[in-house]
């Protein structure tokens, strides 16, 4: 029986190739981080004709197992061609098909030509798979290094700080006692502090209600989003009061307008305002939170 190399060594190749170059398109997709719609076709037809290969395969498979069983070999010799075909499959294909199939001479030679470069793909996705994951451990080390880096910012008069996660820079803007801004994250977060003997407002909910007001004034939309929220912790209290607006020019934002008390100062508020966008909003929730939980009376 004579077969086409077409139908056994070519495809050995070709899958050799083929997975060799999977840990690099890896490194473009997930480290490099190619997201445009032509790279997107690119992987997905990569796929497809993995996919379809190993289908070929699973044909070579059956066709040289059922040549073997069929064969005049003896039984044990049978076993461990069988094993070998489905173990080794694309590195033992080209020399079965060589040496029983096409019956060539010089095969040690013939089969170096089909093995070496499968060597040497095999070598390409070893390199390429320890390149991979050498890049992922770097990312995710630098990614820890971020989760964990903090800043604390003081407002100017020095009587309140709060604590940041990484990308929040500070900015000395008009009166705003503390500007903390994420142009990444797209979050502004602002800061008044009052001693509420001084002013008509004497309450939280005094300073809450004037604060709407005044954001509310030059808004197209300004609607309520979340209802008011007290939560009572061991050195403070923190109301807080979210509503959707936009202005002509601006994009849809979430703006959470609160004010912080802390339990042994009396007459002292913190007022602030965190804006975020919109689509932004429930991935930063609970970093907004953590920077209202971190104020701290200096």
């Amino acid at each position: 029986m004579k077969k086409s190399k077409i139908l056994f060594v070519i495809p050995s190749l070709l899958i050799t190739f083929l997975i060799s170059a999977y840990p690099t398109l890896l490194i473009m997709k997930d480290i490099k981080k190619y997201n445009s719609p032509l790279f997107g076709m690119i992987w997905v037809g990569y796929l497809l004709v993995l996919i379809l290969m190993f289908i070929w395969l699973l044909y070579q498979l059956i066709v040289l197992i059922r040549f073997v069983i069929k064969s005049e070999m003896k039984a044990p010799i049978k076993i461990l061609w069988i094993i070998m075909l489905i173990v080794f499959n694309v590195l033992i294909i080209p020399y079965f098909y060589i040496k029983f199939i096409n019956q060539n001479r010089n095969i040690i030679v013939r089969a170096l030509l089909y093995l070496l470069p499968m060597i040497a793909f095999t070598f390409i996705f070893f390199f390429g798979l320890n390149k991979y994951d050498s890049e992922l451990k770097r990312i995710e080390e630098e990614k820890k290094a971020i989760e964990a880096e903090r800043h604390t910012y003081t407002s100017k008069d020095g009587s309140v700080s709060f604590t940041f996660r990484h990308g929040y820079v500070n900015s000395d803007v008009g009166e705003y006692d503390l500007y903390v801004k994420n142009d990444e994250e797209k979050v502004v977060f602002t800061t008044f502090v009052y001693n509420t003997a001084l002013y008509d407002q004497q309450t939280s909910d005094d300073f809450l209600s004037k604060g709407i007001n005044d954001i509310s004034a030059n808004k197209k939309v300004f609607d309520l989003f979340e209802d008011k929220i007290e939560k009572d912790y061991e050195d403070k209290v923190i109301k807080t009061i979210s509503y959707k607006g936009k202005t002509e020019s601006s994009a849809l934002c979430i703006y959470r307008i609160s004010t912080i008390e802390f339990k042994n100062v009396p007459n002292y508020l913190v007022y602030t305002v965190e804006i975020v966008t919109e689509s932004n909003y429930k991935k930063e929730l609970n970093k907004l939170d953590e920077i209202l939980i971190s104020a701290k009376k200096n």
